[in-house]
């Protein structure tokens, strides 16, 4: 599920490609010059036919489509994971104007602090589901092994309140990581441990390797071992 007009995999890769094209001196052939071009297309080939993609617009319609995809995978128990990349949106308008708004008058919007979905996710949902998500510095995380992404400029509140999400909301993991370093360090906070683990991306493998690889492969273990505990 995305949101409509966002990245989406393989494609983001490439999204301003037109200015990647060019022609040969016969103006007959056209020359993409795009680094790992051939690499990402049989990428896409091998999982095209395996990914659904669901579109929103709207909060309302995030919800409802979050809980109809959650209603299906239920059956699946701790098999099914969701993985939740990112909050959707801090506000929502409270009413929505019936008719044309007046340009000849003063107009007040009024917003409302967006419904937090992760106990209907944890406790009705999918309550046996390994969940995967993203938690921002904004009061909007959406969790449940459950993973949860918490990003965040102050390195010092950084594991706290990645420990205090877990006790808050019940679930089994909180990956968290600094704004300057995200794409090089995250830090795995564990409900069934103290102990933290980082996950550092070397310098020496950062053009090849996105650290995401590195977290799905991690995630993915943990995953078989909530499996493994759940059955």
């Amino acid at each position: 599920m995305h949101r409509e007009e966002s990245l989406k995999p393989f494609s983001r890769h490439f999204p301003n490609i037109f200015n990647s094209l060019t022609l040969d001196e016969t103006g007959e052939h056209v020359i993409c010059d795009i680094p790992n071009l051939p690499q990402i297309l049989k990428e896409k080939f091998k999982y095209e036919d395996k990914i659904l993609y669901i579109p929103f617009k709207t909060f309302d319609q995030y919800m409802t489509r979050l809980e109809q995809i959650c209603i299906h995978l239920n059956p699946l128990g701790s098999r099914a994971m969701v993985y939740l990349a990112a909050a959707v949106s801090d506000f929502v308008v409270t009413e929505l104007p019936t008719h044309k708004i007046a340009s000849n008058s003063e107009f007040n919007l009024e917003l409302s602090v967006a419904p937090k979905v992760i106990e209907k996710v944890v406790n009705s949902f999918v309550p046996k589901a390994f969940i995967v998500s993203f938690k921002v510095p904004f009061p909007n995380p959406v969790t449940i092994l459950f993973a949860v992404f918490q990003l965040e400029t102050d390195e010092s509140k950084l594991i706290p309140k990645a420990k205090a999400a877990l006790s808050k909301y019940g679930h089994q993991l909180v990956i968290a990581n600094m704004l300057a370093t995200r794409k090089q360090k995250v830090t795995l906070v564990r409900k069934d441990t103290e102990d933290s683990e980082e996950i550092v991306l070397p310098v020496s493998q950062s053009s090849q390797t996105e650290i995401e690889s590195i977290i799905i492969d991690r995630v993915s273990a943990l995953h078989q071992e909530f499996i493994d505990h759940n059955k």
